[in-house]
Parts: structure tokens; sequence; C-alpha cells
């Protein structure tokens, strides 16, 4: 796996994290419309008493999950974070982790577009090193 794509998982990782907090927000929204309709019209045999079980059972798993992707986030910061240079950090960490655009990332870094790409380019090769001297565990550990 490249350096680049071993990052990007982080990008990834955050729009799963977005969707599952969006699909967990619009389920509850529609449980409590159920109920507030349910108690405002008194419909009965349509009510199920287990519904709010159920919401805490998919809160449940959908922390699990997410603790699952925050923890290959971490790895990720872990391995920018062996980065002896403090713009390629700061490049990688504006880009993979913050979500930011490249034109946000050099803004942040005070640098040029151009100039900020080519700072990437070279953290890219320093990652590269850093995994393969560290090995394809590090790589596989979590395949996300």
């Amino acid at each position: 796996m490249t350096a680049k794509k071993w990052l990007s998982r982080a990008r990834r990782i955050d729009r799963e994290i977005n969707e599952l907090l969006g699909m967990l927000q619009a389920t509850r929204e529609r449980l409590t419309k159920i109920t507030q309709e349910f108690n405002r019209d008194t419909v009965s045999g349509s009510h199920d008493p287990h519904k709010y079980d159920k919401l805490l059972e998919l809160e449940e798993k959908v922390d699990s999950r997410v603790d699952e992707l925050i923890g290959v986030k971490a790895e990720i910061l872990d391995m920018i974070n062996q980065l002896p240079d403090r713009n390629q950090r700061i490049c990688l960490c504006s880009y993979y982790l913050a979500m930011n655009t490249w034109e946000q990332t050099a803004v942040l870094l005070h640098y040029s577009y151009k100039q900020t790409l080519r700072i990437h380019g070279y953290a890219l090769k320093e990652i590269d090193k850093l995994i393969n001297r560290e090995g394809d565990a590090v790589v596989n550990k979590t395949p996300y």
C-alpha cells in the first residue's frame, strides 16, 4: 500500500463517521416523531415498546464502529508524528486528519499552493520510508 493510500484512509474514515452519526440522528428523529404521534393520537396496536431498546442497541453498534475508526486515525497520527519536519506534519494532519482542502492547508502553512503540494510529496516519501522501516505489519494492522 502506498503512503498516499495509507493516509487517505483518514479522509474515508471521517466520511464514514459522518454517515454513521447522520444515520443515527435521523433514526432518533424518526423514533421521536413516531412516539410523539403515538402519544398525541393514542393509536393502539402499532406501538412497539422495545423501540428505544433497539435504538440503544443501534447506538452501541455505531459507537463501537466509531471507536474502531478513531483508532485507525490515531495510528495514522502516530505515524505522521514520527516525521522530523514540522511543515510535513502540519501538511499531512491538515489535509488527511482535519479534512482541510489543499488551499486551506497552504494558508495554514503560509506557503503557496504549489509549495504545499511539494511539501506533501516530500512527506509522502518520508511516510513510505517509515512504513518500509516498520514493515507491512503496521500497514496491514488495521486494513480499512
